[in-house]
C-alpha cells in the first residue's frame, strides 16, 4: 500500500517549516507536501489524490472554509482538517459543512500526529471493497440538512433566543411534525404535552434537536417502510435515553456534549439501509431475530458492511467534527480505535449498550456480555465504567 498522502496549506512559509519539524520522523510513512496558499493547494490537489488536507483558516485571497468547500466538491474522499487559532466565527461557522475536524493553533507534534493518524484510520474504513460495493447501492444520500447548519449558527452565536431557534424549526415542516410528535410522544411520558414549537424546543434543547436535524431526511423516509422489529418510535426513545445517559456519564467534562450526540445519531445507519435496501434490510432483522446475534454482525454477512460504517461515512461526508463520526463508526467495535483519547467513545459503547439491552431484559446488565471490557481496561476506564453503570441504574430507577 502506498504512502498516505499529506497536504498541509498555510499562507505563512513558517509555519509550513514549522509543521515540516514537527513530522520530520513520519517523513518515511507519510508523504508530505506543502502549499502556500489556496490556489496553491488547488494545483497540487489537480496533480494527484490526496488522504488528508490540513488548512490554515484565515489566509489572504482564498480562506481555509473556501478551499475546504472546493475540495469537497471536487476530491470528496480526502479527509479535511481545520487549523486555526484565530479564526472568527463566522469563517468557522463557513466552515462546519465541510471540514472534518478543528485542531488549535499552536498544535504540539503529538496532537497534530495522533489527529492525523486517526483521520487515516478511519479512512481505512471507507475504502474498504465491500463497503464500497454497497454504497454504490445507496441512492438516498442527501446533503447535510439546511436546518442543521441553520441551527448550529444560531447555537454558536451566544446572544441566540429560543424563538429564534423555534423559527428555524418552523421553517422546516417534517421537523416542526418531528418535534411535536417528540414531545408529545411516550418518550417524556406525561413531562409535557403541547402544540407549540417554543415550548417544545425550550423542553427538548438544541443538541437533541440538531439531532434531529440530522436524521430528519431518514426518519421521514424510513417511516414509509414498515417492517417488523423495527418500531422507529421505539428506537427513537432508545436513541433518547442513551444519548442522556452518555452526557450524564461525561458530565463536567467539555466532551460530554459530543458523547450526546454521537449517541443520538449513532444508528442513522439503519435509517439509510431501511431507506434504500429494504428487502435486504428486511431479510437482516429477520436473521437477527431468529438468531439472536447482535445487528452488525447480521449485517456484515449480509451487507458487507455495517450501519455504524455506513452511518459514519455519511456523517464524514457532512463534515460532522472526526470524534463524532469515530464514535458511530466504532460503537459496536471500540478496541479498533487507535491509540488517543477514548472518553466519547467509550461513553457511546456503554451508554448504546446498556439501553439496547433495557430494551430486551428487566435484568441488570451483565458488563462481561454487553460491555467491550478489554477496550475499556485499555483506555484506563474500568473504573469509570462500574461508575456509569451505577448512574445508569439510579437513571432506569427514577420516577
Amino acid at each position: 500500500m502506498s504512502a498516505p498522502r499529506i497536504l498541509f496549506v498555510d499562507d505563512e512559509p513558517l509555519i509550513l517549516q514549522g509543521f515540516r519539524n514537527l513530522l520530520w520522523k513520519k517523513r518515511n510513512e507519510w508523504e508530505l507536501v506543502f502549499a502556500n496558499g489556496g490556489e496553491q493547494a488547488l494545483e497540487e490537489m489537480s496533480r494527484g489524490p490526496f488522504d488528508l488536507v490540513i488548512s490554515d483558516m484565515r489566509m489572504p485571497g482564498m480562506d481555509g472554509a473556501t478551499l475546504l468547500n472546493e475540495i469537497s466538491d471536487r476530491y470528496p474522499r480526502a479527509v479535511r482538517l481545520v487549523l486555526s487559532g484565530q479564526a472568527e466565527r463566522s469563517a468557522m461557522l463557513k466552515a462546519i459543512p465541510v471540514a472534518h475536524q478543528y485542531l488549535s493553533k499552536p498544535c504540539d507534534g503529538s496532537t497534530l500526529r495522533a489527529a492525523i493518524e486517526r483521520a487515516l484510520d478511519l479512512r481505512t474504513t471507507f475504502l474498504d471493497e465491500s463497503f464500497r460495493g454497497i454504497l454504490g447501492k445507496i441512492t438516498q444520500l442527501p446533503s447535510m440538512p439546511q436546518s442543521y447548519l441553520e441551527l448550529s449558527e444560531a447555537v454558536a452565536d451566544s446572544g441566540y433566543n429560543i424563538n429564534l431557534i423555534a423559527e428555524i424549526v418552523q421553517r422546516d415542516p417534517a421537523m416542526s411534525i418531528r418535534v411535536l410528535q417528540l414531545i408529545n410522544s411516550a418518550c417524556f411520558g406525561s413531562q409535557i404535552q403541547t402544540t407549540s414549537i417554543v415550548e417544545a424546543v425550550r423542553f427538548l434543547g438544541t443538541d437533541l434537536l440538531k439531532g434531529l436535524a440530522l436524521m430528519g431526511n431518514f426518519l421521514n423516509a424510513a417511516e414509509c417502510n414498515k417492517y417488523e422489529d423495527f418500531c422507529l418510535d421505539r428506537l427513537q426513545s432508545n436513541w433518547i435515553r442513551s444519548s442522556k445517559l452518555a452526557r450524564r456519564f461525561l458530565s463536567g467534562s467539555e466532551q460530554a456534549e459530543a458523547a450526546f450526540s454521537a449517541t443520538l445519531i449513532r444508528d442513522i445507519g439503519r435509517l439509510i439501509l431501511a431507506s434504500n435496501l429494504p428487502d435486504q434490510f428486511e431479510e437482516s432483522l429477520r436473521e437477527t431475530k431468529a438468531t439472536g446475534l447482535p445487528a452488525h454482525l447480521v449485517e456484515k454477512k449480509i451487507f458487507g458492511t455495517t450501519h455504524a460504517e455506513i452511518g459514519a461515512y455519511l456523517l464524514s461526508m457532512w463534515g460532522l467534527p472526526l470524534n463524532i463520526v469515530e464514535s458511530v463508526a466504532l460503537h459496536h467495535t471500540p478496541r479498533q480505535l487507535p491509540k488517543g483519547p477514548a472518553e466519547v467513545l467509550a461513553a457511546v459503547h456503554v451508554a448504546g449498550a446498556i439501553t439496547d439491552a433495557w430494551d430486551i431484559s428487566d435484568a441488570p446488565i451483565d458488563p462481561a456480555a454487553h460491555l467491550d471490557l478489554e477496550f475499556l481496561q485499555a483506555a484506563g476506564l474500568a473504573e469509570e465504567t462500574k461508575r456509569w453503570l451505577a448512574l445508569a441504574e439510579e437513571q432506569r430507577n427514577a420516577p
